[in-house]
């Protein structure tokens, strides 16, 4: 979710109340292809980057995956000896996790975020821990979590340092103008893990708070829900489309997008946005629902690029 996040407008923190729920049962379904996710995880010694190991680790225990860890060297000072058995320790608790699963380890110099989003070309994943309290704490789990997630070309996990494992559904968030990738992840991650789906959509009133008569805003509000009703419509339509055998549910929201996204995270296991921008400078475009939720949400957030033609 890029700048915006549904339909925008006035602030109503009102929550309303449109939910549905589809289950399609299909007398053959497709088996999933299992193929092996290449795995690209930042390390350093923060507790935060070490959460994030975890939650790869539980991931490879459950699919397919190969996993690479890397430590960003960005002081000539630092004890590289001390790093590589950081690392080894890593790599021998993602080993212990999910046996059979093929690690390796990197030593790099430069920034983090650079090295991260390098590297990130060659992956399917890339993931990070973050401080949801703390805006700056360590180069990889500080501000930096917005700046990386900005520019990576795949989807970037953010892991809350306060993370504990669920089995809720996958929330996925859609906007009009980045629904497509996020939706597309959202339920794939869902099939993948044998998870339900939420789709979120939250609307606001673009009419002015001062325009009159009141007539003016009820009559603007009608509009901008109805809008918004038809936007979430499409993405259940596609969600039956692309993933039929996986349970939907649908909720449409009236007032903030991140605290929308939030709440319906409580009981999920992942949320899911889409970026808007691609941008090297450090999140000034970053989209304020998914940076929002970021530092909102105890539960991983998934930033997913927009497809490119």
């Amino acid at each position: 979710m890029g700048g915006t996040f549904g339909t925008a407008g006035g602030s109503r923190p009102r929550i309303t109340v449109s939910t549905s729920t589809r289950t399609c049962h299909q007398p053959e379904q497709k088996e999933l292809i299992m193929s092996v996710e290449r795995i690209l995880v930042g390390l350093d010694d923060a507790q935060a980057s070490w959460t994030a190991l975890r939650w790869v680790a539980n991931r490879a225990a459950d699919a397919p995956a190969t996993v690479r860890i890397v430590h960003a060297l960005e002081s000539t000072d630092t004890d590289v000896m001390m790093v590589r058995a950081r690392l080894a320790d890593a790599a021998a608790f993602v080993r212990s996790t999910a046996p059979g699963t093929v690690v390796d380890t990197d030593v790099e110099r430069g920034f983090a975020a650079d090295t991260l989003v390098d590297d990130a070309s060659t992956a399917d994943l890339l993931v990070i821990g973050a401080h949801r309290n703390r805006r700056l704490r360590s180069a990889l789990t500080g501000s930096l979590p917005e700046r990386i997630a900005t520019r990576a070309p795949v989807p970037t996990v953010v892991i809350p340092d306060d993370w504990t494992f669920g089995t809720g559904p996958v929330v996925i968030g859609i906007d009009a103008e980045t629904a497509e990738g996020a939706l597309t992840f959202g339920l794939q991650e869902a099939r993948r893990s044998h998870r339900s789906v939420h789709l979120v959509h939250a609307w606001r009133v673009t009419a002015p708070v001062s325009a009159r008569p009141i007539a003016l805003l009820e009559d603007a509000s009608a509009a901008d829900e109805q809008s918004a009703r038809l936007v979430l419509a499409a993405a259940t339509r596609s969600a039956e489309q692309l993933e039929p055998a996986v349970k939907v549910r649908a909720a449409l929201w009236e007032g903030d997008p991140g605290e929308a996204l939030t709440k319906a995270g409580v009981e999920g296991s992942l949320i899911v946005v889409g970026r808007r921008h691609r941008t090297m400078i450090g999140g000034e475009l970053f989209g304020s629902v998914a940076r929002d939720t970021m530092h909102r949400s105890k539960t991983p957030v998934v930033i997913v690029p927009v497809p490119t033609a």
